[in-house]
């Protein structure tokens, strides 16, 4: 079925001419081509990301208000209008825009889309070869189209608003931090992980919580040795941080009279929606936790008798249910924990088919997820407008990495059968998400 090197990783050209295959087809349907028979081009009112990039260019941190057609969710603050997100989107934005001209903002979603099934193709491949898991070129690929097509990324790759936009880019920035890191610990490697790290961080703020799982693929890159080299290592991988943390910190000190930590959000044009839940609890707040965590995490997508056989709503539902195949986490979590008690009571041996390596990876992979989705959990809003549930991505990466492991144990035809079943219904709800929010 295929070749592979002694360590059991795939290295025949067909990989190469695979992954050219599946980012033609993703950018086809990213970009809408399979979906509506046309490129969708349009530029999206709401991508304010361009209004800053073209600020950005004239020495301003505020944006024009004469070239806005909706001042939704900005900033107002003295009579000027800014934005309340990070702004490393808008400096990517940079690139693409000029004073007179709008910007394709779907296709530019839809191009950081498609990279984004590039690097995790690549990053299925470089994990498995980092630790040992012997995936089938059918695997990486059965993984990388469930990624592509069966979660959240599929319909929030073909919107070029300010909302996804955002988490698109950053999934981008996230994956290639994590490849440099996979790479070796070279100070290169290190310096290039931080740069895309603080990039994601500073595009979605709870990303960085992803720290963890970077720390734990250093410390097995590392080896037994890793406590010798960690301060140098982590100040090295701490520079790009402090700069970009720093650059930050003036940026609102510039925009709110000298308030480093202030992001505008007690001057921000919300919708009314969400203003009561503001008023009384503020942006953040435990009150919010159980709500967002059952219709972010576990509350069920609603069935219907009638084609397409489920409900839609813009509160969204768990994704879970929007991305079956997730559901996979939870043998995964058992065999975790299991081998996570051996090294928690200090046994030499970790029992079970996990070793201490994948239970530090697994490990690092859990607080992130954990660290991201309490913070997702606590913000007044669950995602709203949206289809199932769109902040649930900036944590599904580490979800998936629990799986990769689930692979190592669990190899059969019976295995292969429910995955697949599982790949279908997530592909199908997420296409029709498609065709229902885009």
């Amino acid at each position: 079925m295929h070749k592979a090197d002694k360590k059991g990783n795939v290295i025949n050209p067909t990989s190469i001419i695979a992954l050219i295959i599946l980012s033609a087809v993703v950018w086809c349907f990213y970009s809408g081509l399979f979906v509506y028979g046309n490129l969708q081009t349009g530029s999206k009112a709401n991508n304010y990301f361009k209004n800053l990039a073209v600020s950005f260019k004239h020495g301003r941190l505020d944006i024009d208000r004469s070239k806005l057609e909706t001042i939704q969710d900005l900033v107002i603050y003295n009579g000027k209008y800014y934005l309340c997100w990070p702004p490393v989107p808008a400096i990517v934005y940079m690139a693409f825009t000029t004073d007179s001209k709008d910007t394709p903002d779907n296709l530019i979603a839809a191009s950081f889309g498609t990279l984004n099934a590039i690097l995790i193709t690549v990053f299925l491949f470089l994990f498995s070869k980092r630790y040992m898991l012997k995936f089938r070129q059918a695997e990486i690929l059965f993984l990388a189209v469930f990624w592509t097509f069966g979660t959240v990324h599929f319909y929030m790759s073909m919107i070029g608003s300010v909302w996804f936009i955002a988490q698109i880019m950053a999934q981008t920035f996230l994956l290639v931090s994590i490849l440099f890191m996979l790479s070796g610990t070279s100070p290169a490697s290190l310096l290039l992980s931080s740069l895309f790290y603080s990039a994601a961080v500073y595009t979605r703020n709870d990303l960085v919580f992803s720290a963890f799982f970077l720390a734990a693929i250093y410390m097995k890159n590392r080896g037994k040795k890793w406590k010798k080299y960690a301060v140098k290592d982590t100040l090295m991988f701490a520079l790009p941080f402090i700069c970009f943390s720093a650059l930050n910190m003036a940026y609102n000190a510039a925009r709110f009279d000298g308030r480093i930590f202030d992001n505008g959000l007690d001057y921000h044009n919300m919708d009314p929606y969400l203003r009561q839940n503001f008023d009384e609890h503020g942006y953040m707040s435990v009150f919010y936790i159980p709500y967002n965590f059952y219709t972010e995490i576990i509350k069920p997508i609603p069935v219907i008798s009638k084609f397409p056989f489920f409900l839609f709503s813009d509160k969204g539902f768990g994704f879970l249910w929007a991305s079956p195949l997730f559901f996979l986490v939870i043998p995964a979590a058992y065999y975790f924990w299991a081998g996570a008690k051996c090294i928690l009571t200090k046994k030499a041996k970790v029992k079970g088919p996990l070793n201490r390596d994948d239970i530090t990876i697994m490990t690092g992979a859990a607080i992130s997820w954990a660290g991201t989705a309490i913070t997702i959990f606590m913000i007044m809003n669950n995602g709203w407008a949206q289809f199932a549930s769109r902040y649930s991505l900036d944590f599904q990466l580490m979800v998936l990495v629990f799986i990769l492991f689930l692979l190592k144990i669990w190899r059969n035809w019976y295995f292969y059968s429910a995955a697949l079943v599982l790949l279908f219904i997530s592909i199908y709800i997420q296409y029709y998400g498609v065709k229902y929010f885009v």
